[in-house]
């Protein structure tokens, strides 16, 4: 039941009406919605506008002390490279269970994987967050491409006073298939 709105190789794409050449000419602006509409669709308003989840990968390394770093490998290696050009050290680690045994700060994963696709329960992740609030670290989960399932992420909670040591980065792209609209968001 899914409606395929890849571009490019869809041979029946989706039917998009005509717009008015007037939206080509401006960028998103301030009080246009989509703060609103992502807050609604992700259930959190702690969240951040990006030019795309790469902004996020790129940017968020430089906001943390630098330190060592538990990676969930193999990953989608932006992150590493990101973390590791801000100064960070990094442990290539193959289970959420190995990254928290090692006691880093914080810990770097992507739910589902990218590249793997192997997803872990919900309740790991935030039994991980718990686990690194208690001794100062971070959990930062890259959930670009978990819209397929909903009830599986952690975006909603990231920021909240049960998970405040949780950041999630979200792309809107990767799902809803808007080639050309880098569009993503951190929650935190």
């Amino acid at each position: 039941d899914w409606l395929d709105l890849s571009t490019g190789i869809n041979p029946a794409g989706y039917p998009v009406p005509p717009l008015d050449p007037a939206c080509w000419n401006r960028l998103p602006e301030d009080d246009d919605g989509l703060e609103a509409a992502a807050a609604a669709y992700y259930g959190n308003d702690r969240l951040l506008v990006l030019p795309g989840s790469q902004a996020g990968i790129q940017g968020l390394p430089a906001f943390l002390p630098r330190g060592v770093v538990a990676c969930v490998a193999p990953l989608y290696e932006e992150h590493p490279h990101a973390w590791e050009k801000a100064g960070h050290q990094l442990r290539r680690l193959p289970t959420l269970q190995r990254a928290l045994s090692v006691m880093t700060p914080n810990v770097l994963l992507c739910n589902p994987n990218n590249p793997t696709a192997n997803q872990l329960p919900r309740q790991s992740l935030l039994d991980a967050a718990d686990q690194l609030r208690r001794r100062g670290g971070w959990l930062i989960v890259d959930e670009a491409f978990a819209d397929a399932e909903p009830d599986n992420t952690v975006a909603a909670l990231a920021g909240s006073d049960d998970a405040p040591n949780l950041i999630v980065l979200r792309s809107l792209g990767k799902f809803f298939g808007l080639a050309g609209a880098r569009v993503g968001f951190m929650f935190a």
